[in-house]
């Protein structure tokens, strides 16, 4: 994934299951993580 500034994201592969479609993953997502850099909550805003 790439963020709004142009970062690179790794996430593994079980937060994105819920998102794939036979197109692939497309749309908007908040991610939220901790002081730890550690996944808090991933969720689709928009597609």
């Amino acid at each position: 994934m790439t963020d709004e500034s142009g970062k690179r994201i790794q996430l593994p592969v079980l937060n994105l299951r819920p998102f794939v479609s036979p197109i692939g993953i497309k749309g908007r997502f908040r991610l939220i993580v901790d002081e730890n850099n550690k996944l808090k909550s991933f969720e689709k805003i928009s597609n």
